[in-house]
């Protein structure tokens, strides 16, 4: 599938929506689709992190994070059962008056037969509930 990106404006400064989306271990606890999340390696701005996701089915991925605090992040697809390419960052831009603009940007490819209007199908219905978990998680803990 092409590249899919989405914005949202999030009523917290950059640096605390950055915490946010670093804070991998705890995305189970308000996405829904992220059944588990677990850092394997933590050499400071990079980690490698593996995350079992309920899509269409469980589908199990390990991604190399590169952090850029407070200005974003970037993942590469390091293995995944179903996977052949996950790609994306997160980059994030002082809004004004406390805010912030936050990118989401992903570029994905999945193995088999799986057509590619299922994959941009569910890319279109679930990126907006997902930016929308991830600015509540943030106004929640920062707002």
């Amino acid at each position: 599938m092409p590249e899919v990106k989405d914005s949202i404006v999030i009523d917290v400064p950059r640096e605390k929506f950055f915490e946010v989306i670093a804070d991998f271990e705890k995305y189970p606890e308000f996405l829904p689709e992220c059944k588990s999340c677990r850092i394997d390696s933590d050499q400071g701005d990079v980690k490698v992190v593996t995350q079992s996701l309920a899509l269409m089915k469980t589908i199990n991925l390990t991604t190399r994070m590169v952090l850029d605090p407070p200005n974003g992040l970037t993942w590469t697809l390091v293995k995944g059962d179903m996977m052949k390419m996950n790609n994306g960052s997160w980059t994030l831009e002082d809004a004004g008056e406390g805010k912030t603009r936050a990118t989401y940007g992903l570029e994905m490819k999945l193995k088999g037969l799986i057509p590619s209007s299922v994959v941009n199908s569910l890319a279109k219905t679930s990126f907006p509930k997902m930016l929308k978990n991830f600015k509540a998680r943030a106004e929640k803990l920062h707002g």
